[in-house]
């Protein structure tokens, strides 16, 4: 059964498919950090930022929806990439959360409601840094309005280990707006975006 609908086909093939995030990390991805990405989906954005970093770069790919799952292995073996795939959601404080799965299309969300609802592991960057070894991190995060918890619970996290922050945000009962401000009010400095995808960079871990 097909599990991508017709507009993520015409993506990848004009080449438009998370076009934002790559040109962005083409400008700003590189150096000796490990990466976490938050909301994976296809893997493609995490082979991609992976093959900007250290070649001994620890990679995790978090990803909620099941139907992914098989999808980012495949990305993975073909690019002969080193990373491990996590499925799990990112939701700080809880063991396991309701996923609401977007049909054929690439996206899920903890936020807003979808075709079915699934329960599925949730994960912690706690959970991550430790059960990976991660060190000073690149983040990518696309989580469909999950980004708000972590600005709100692991704000302590990032700044202490996050070098590079590469998150969509989306506009869901006001979370862009406070994740706007939350982010201001951190040591994250924002250098740039392309649309909804915005590049903070943490500049007392920045090398």
């Amino acid at each position: 059964m097909p599990i991508f609908d017709n507009h993520i086909r015409r993506a990848f093939v004009t080449g438009l498919y998370e076009a934002e995030e790559v040109e962005l990390i083409d400008e700003y991805v590189t150096g000796q950090y490990d990466l976490i990405d938050l909301g994976a989906s296809t893997g493609f954005s995490t082979v991609y930022a992976l093959n900007r970093l250290d070649e001994k770069s620890r990679t995790v790919a978090v990803e909620a929806n099941p139907e992914m799952i098989d999808v980012v292995r495949t990305v993975r073996e073909l690019n002969d990439a080193n990373l491990s795939i996590e499925h799990a959601a990112y939701r700080p404080s809880r063991s396991e959360v309701t996923f609401h799965v977007h049909g054929k299309t690439v996206s899920g969300s903890t936020k807003e409601q979808g075709e079915r609802e699934i329960t599925v592991p949730a994960v912690s960057l706690t959970d991550l840094l430790s059960k990976y070894g991660i060190r000073d991190f690149v983040c990518l995060a696309d989580i469909e309005g999950g980004e708000i918890d972590l600005f709100r619970h692991d704000m302590d996290i990032l700044e202490d280990r996050c070098a590079l922050l590469v998150v969509e945000l989306h506009e869901i009962d006001g979370i862009a707006a406070e994740s706007v401000q939350l982010l201001t009010d951190s040591a994250f400095e924002l250098v740039d975006n392309v649309g909804d995808v915005y590049v903070y960079r943490n500049e007392s871990l920045h090398r």
